[in-house]
């Protein structure tokens, strides 16, 4: 296959055998210079409960991530790296999800002994065990393989590029899915529900208190989305380095459609805006769903902590992370960049509501955002 043939390539494999760190690698380094975009499957699964008949949610996900390459392809990108575990037969869900879009599968494995080595810093007891049982079932996979142990990540990208460029390109054996399906969902999954999106400048908290939010949704039992439209931007296009706010609208709503399909009720998302077009763009795109903006807002201080905080590595390890690994010069420039995008947004007077998180731990956050969700007027 040649860089010309717009396509997906999905890495997979057993858990820690490098298939997020490698994707990453392909999308920021290795195919430097070809236009591509990359996505994480476990950012397009956060929707619990899962259906009855879609326990693993391997079909909503593989319909998901149909929505987000299609996305991606037809702003201009020519190769959609996919990082993500596929149970037993979800390559053909993939396959049936993408109709006409081609996708290559590459699997990374490990050897036993280094790959228990990466599984013990994840895993213990039981979970230790199933894992290296799947590591097992995944070695006697006839997809193509790649090896991970003791290798390089730039090599590791190295060798998936020569074995996927040489690959013919594989599509559903049977007819290709209408893409309105995957789009939409159907009418009945274009209106209804609701949704809550989370804005604010980088450090402040969003992405913590976002997903903390799905997780009280999901603990209530009601079925929620969580979206992270950072996570859902990133491409490397003709004339364009990421998705802009209103193509990053414009593929939530798309994506929402697939949950509300699915059985979603509840939407959380967080995103990046400017301005109060911004804000109306994810309007636009949910329309049908009421939105509630809530913007969150900190100090000085506060932001230069948790700044210092994600530079050394706490938090979610999210792809594209800007602040993890910064010195201190560096850290400097980013809180000062922060608080001219706070003040950007104060000035737009983007929020319906603004929350103050100075003196609040992530749980406090949540739990004031719950509480203004749970008081907006029915449909509002």
């Amino acid at each position: 296959m040649t860089d010309e043939t717009p396509a997906v390539w999905w890495l997979t494999g057993p858990p820690c055998a490098g298939g997020s760190v490698t994707a990453w690698e392909l999308f920021s380094s290795a195919l430097a210079g070809r236009p591509r975009a990359f996505v994480d499957v476990d950012q397009l699964g956060m929707c619990y409960p899962a259906p009855e008949d879609d326990d693993a949610r391997a079909s909503l996900k593989a319909r998901a991530t149909a929505v987000v390459a299609r996305h991606h392809l037809d702003a201009g990108a020519g190769l959609v790296v996919v990082s993500g575990v596929l149970d037993d037969g979800a390559d053909a869900l993939v396959r049936e999800a993408l109709g006409e879009v081609p996708v290559l599968f590459c699997r990374l494995r490990a050897e036993e002994g280094a790959l228990r080595s990466r599984l013990e810093q994840r895993y213990g007891g039981d979970d230790l065990g199933r894992a290296l049982a799947d590591a097992r079932r995944w070695d006697a996979s006839d997809l193509p393989a790649v090896d991970t142990t003791a290798v390089p990540v730039e090599e590791v990208a190295r060798r998936v590029v020569d074995l996927l460029d040489g690959q013919p390109p594989q599509l559903a054996d049977g007819p290709a899915a209408p893409v309105e399906q995957d789009d939409d969902g159907g009418a009945d999954a274009r209106g209804g529900g609701r949704a809550l999106l989370l804005c604010g400048a980088p450090g402040v908290g969003t992405s913590t208190a976002g997903f903390g939010l799905a997780v009280r949704s999901w603990q209530r039992g009601e079925t929620c989305a969580y979206l992270d439209g950072r996570q859902l931007s990133f491409t490397a296009a003709p004339d364009t380095v990421s998705l802009d706010a209103r193509g990053t609208a414009d593929l939530v709503g798309r994506l929402w459609r697939t949950y509300r399909a699915a059985g979603a009720e509840a939407l959380v998302v967080r995103a990046d805006v400017s301005t109060a077009d911004d804000v109306e763009a994810f309007r636009d795109a949910l329309a049908g769903a009421p939105l509630r903006v809530a913007r969150l807002r900190a100090g000085e201080e506060a932001l230069r902590e948790r700044v210092a905080a994600r530079a050394r590595g706490e938090g979610a390890n999210l792809a594209g992370d800007a602040l993890r690994g910064l010195d201190e010069a560096a850290q400097r420039r980013a809180v000062a960049a922060a608080l001219e995008r706070q003040a950007q947004l104060e000035q737009a007077g983007a929020g319906d509501v603004v929350v103050d998180t100075d003196g609040l731990d992530p749980g406090d956050v949540v739990a004031q955002l719950e509480a203004l969700d749970a008081r907006r007027p029915r449909g509002a």
